[in-house]
């Protein structure tokens, strides 16, 4: 009988602090300054409906989901420090994970947060969301879920853990963890991302189709694209900021829809300064008396100096005078 000691499905038991529905790890109980940005649309859902979507791995944007430490090379060495234990060649292995990797982005259902509360970096990242909900803290998230689903899926928080991936001893150590808890993949990154200071919700699809332990690709590939988790927004929501690239004619009417659906949600707008306005600022700071016009041109002198500009994340920006 072939040995079965890498590809199995485990709960996801990293995580031992439990509410009713959601684990966390326990140091992060009083984690404040935790966000959500979103569209209007989504808001009102949330607020109306009571739904938070959490969506398959699958749809993610970014292409490395699930993938970052799992390089051909990566998973041959690993075979081969662990083939022992395998009564399988290589290219069945391979093609085992391959498979798995492919279930795995399928089943695992997320919804991501970040610690970057109002912040010109993540503004700028987010540019088509309007909102962005401030969180009271991860014990306030977690008691918000009421999943009244049969049978009740699991739901996890957690930081995410930024790797390098080119770190090969960092990333074995990962592939090692990612066989022994597959849902662990939903919570590690390339290091490439770690600005986004990122916290992520994660839901065990296993429990929620009982006694599916290895889903095959077929019955994944049916799974639904979103899962759709009740949740109490009162509970939870601290503060709706208005995007800071709003025009003021729509954060009249985005506030005044806000206040329509709940009326005790505060609403405020965003402290950041938005790219266009701040552009402005640094050319009324720049001297533009050596510039000559002319009807059929534009020149501008030769100047023994230039100004350099650097725009930092936080929205505010330096300007310094540069002998040339």
């Amino acid at each position: 009988m072939a040995k079965e000691k890498i590809f199995y499905d485990v709960v996801y038991d990293r995580l031992g602090n439990l509410t009713d529905d959601a684990f966390y790890v326990k140091e992060m109980e009083n984690t404040s300054n935790l966000c959500r940005y979103m569209d209007l649309s989504e808001l009102i859902y949330l607020i109306q409906e009571g739904i938070l979507e959490f969506k398959q791995l699958a749809l993610f944007d970014d292409p490395n989901e699930n993938r970052i430490f799992l390089s051909d090379e990566m998973t041959e060495d690993y075979y081969e420090e662990n083939k022992s234990e395998m009564d399988i060649s290589y290219e069945g292995f391979l093609g085992n994970v391959k498979s798995l990797l492919t279930i795995d982005c399928l089943k695992i259902y997320a919804l991501c947060f970040t610690l970057n509360c109002d912040d010109q970096y993540m503004w700028d990242h987010y540019i088509g969301k309007q909102i962005m909900v401030r969180v009271k803290n991860i014990e306030s998230l977690a008691k918000s879920f009421k999943v009244e689903n049969e049978p009740n899926p699991k739901i996890f928080i957690e930081r995410i853990e930024y790797i390098d991936s080119k770190d090969v001893q960092k990333a074995k150590a990962a592939l090692n963890e990612y066989f022994k808890h597959p849902y662990l993949t939903a919570f590690i990154k390339d290091e490439a991302y770690e600005k986004e200071n990122e916290i992520r919700v994660m839901c065990q699809v296993d429990t929620i189709y009982e006694g599916i332990k290895n889903l095959n690709p077929v019955v994944a590939a049916s799974l639904p694209p979103v899962l759709k988790i009740s949740t109490a927004p009162n509970i939870f929501i601290e503060e709706i900021v208005l995007s800071p690239y709003l025009p003021e004619s729509k954060r009249k009417a985005i506030r005044s829809v806000i206040k329509s659906l709940s009326p005790h949600l505060k609403v405020s707008q965003s402290r950041v300064e938005s790219t266009p306005n701040l552009y402005k600022k640094i050319l009324q700071e720049i001297d533009f008396s050596q510039v000559l016009h002319s009807e059929s041109e534009l020149k501008i002198k030769e100047l023994g100096v230039h100004r350099q500009i650097t725009i930092n994340h936080d929205g505010t920006y330096e300007i310094e005078m540069k002998s040339e």
